[in-house]
């Protein structure tokens, strides 16, 4: 009897070191498996604030570009209509080239560009004065001009007319400002 008193003490003894040990584990498993699902979101959210801090770089970078694109634009670019730009620039180029008949085709528009084709004939006075209106031109940055063909011909009474072909082009902004 005494045997199976202390059977009896001893048996509830294990058990509840049984319980114990069975709480013990599930949640050292538990803990565990938190741990290495928190570990994977800590290093996921690391590689998110790394490409984060990568993308504000380049987005600041992309604005500083724009910024110097925009700093070469002229002053009043946004303010005047871009047909009468283009048309402005045509003026010039008949300044340029006294003289000579120009003739222009209608405006064309795509993708971010409003173009205007001319073409210039007329015959060769000064040599110096052509060069210096092909220079003048040239030189231009906004509207830019496009020269597609140059002919020089001589006829037989040894006149010399020349033809230019080309197209005056702008980019055009849209309203939300973005090139």
């Amino acid at each position: 009897m005494i045997f199976l008193n202390y059977l009896k003490r001893s048996l509830f003894i294990y058990g509840l070191c049984g319980i114990m040990l069975a709480i013990f584990l599930f949640t050292f498993i538990l803990s565990t498996k938190i741990y290495t699902i928190e570990e994977g979101a800590l290093s996921s959210l690391r590689n998110s604030l790394t490409t984060m801090r990568v993308l504000k770089k380049e987005n600041d970078m992309l604005k500083k570009r724009i910024e110097e694109v925009r700093s070469l634009l002229p002053s009043n670019y946004d303010d005047r209509r871009y047909d009468y730009q283009l048309l402005k620039t045509i003026d010039d180029i008949k300044k340029g080239f006294p003289g000579f008949i120009l003739t222009v085709e209608d405006f064309s528009t795509g993708d971010f560009i409003m173009s205007i084709p001319f073409r210039i004939n007329g015959e060769l006075q000064s040599y110096t004065s052509f060069v210096k209106g092909l220079n003048q031109i040239e030189n231009r940055i906004i509207p830019s001009v496009r020269i597609n063909t140059i002919r020089i011909d001589v006829t037989e009474d040894k006149l010399t007319n020349v033809h230019i072909g080309g197209e005056v082009r702008i980019p055009v902004i849209d309203k939300g400002g973005d090139i």
